[in-house]
């Protein structure tokens, strides 16, 4: 009879696709993202060499699903590339969808005729230890993504005090990272517009002295989730 979700942007939808259990009382839990100390020791420009990574990249950790909206994403880098801007671009995350298993060569295939196959690196899985140096040296993470329950992109950025570009959508909205940026979902004009302006403003990481502040806040934010847990499950 209860349930519990990570926004109220999922509350709201649970009401609307679940209308016989709209009266139950739904809770939030709004989860963050943890890095250990030493997550900060390796040189992220190591890492990255090993991955035959540019200097100054976005970086977009999504999964290659179709709500998440790469096919967004190359089409505003073939936009920005016409009008004489180059910008370089990595990718981690599964290349499966199971809701289409042609959706990742589709990707493929409009990298390809827009020419931009040289400026995106698609690195696949790949170890969490190197995913965090990755996020740590880019100048920007993005997350173009027009459904999510709350959005762990977002909150690895948050908690390595990264510049992110986000969709506007609801959930994005509710986390409002510190950082963050925002560009109308679904919008190829928006986010291309966006990516530059970004681009133009901010250089390789890592950041330390956000790096750290961030790590304050993180600590704060950590308690808090912990004591709404632990209300819930009293409560329950």
């Amino acid at each position: 009879a209860r349930g519990g979700v990570g926004s109220g942007a999922g509350r709201t939808d649970c009401g609307r696709f679940f209308a016989e259990h709209r009266n139950k009382k739904v809770r939030i839990l709004r989860f963050i993202s943890v890095m250990d100390d030493d997550d900060y020791l390796p040189d992220p420009d190591k890492v990255c060499a090993r991955y035959n990574l540019p200097d100054k990249f976005v970086y977009l950790p999504n999964q290659f699903f179709m709500h998440k909206r790469h096919d967004l994403v190359f089409s505003a880098l073939a936009k920005l590339k016409r009008n004489g801007v180059k910008i370089d671009l990595v990718g981690t995350g599964n290349s499966q969808d199971d809701r289409s298993q042609d959706y990742y060569t589709s990707l493929m295939n409009l990298l390809n005729d827009n020419q931009r196959a040289e400026q995106v690196s698609l690195l696949g899985l790949i170890p969490r230890a190197d995913q965090i140096q990755i996020f740590r040296k880019a100048a920007v993470t993005l997350q173009p993504s027009i459904f999510e329950g709350w959005s762990t992109t977002v909150e690895d950025g948050v908690a390595l005090g990264k510049d992110i570009l986000l969709s506007d959508i609801d959930t994005h909205r509710e986390q409002n990272p510190e950082h963050g940026h925002f560009f109308k979902a679904g919008c190829i004009d928006s986010l291309a517009e966006s990516i530059n302006q970004l681009w133009c403003v901010t250089r390789p990481g890592p950041d330390l002295e956000r790096e750290r502040l961030a790590r304050i806040e993180n600590r704060s934010r950590g308690l808090t989730f912990a004591r709404t847990f632990l209300d819930m499950m009293g409560e329950a």
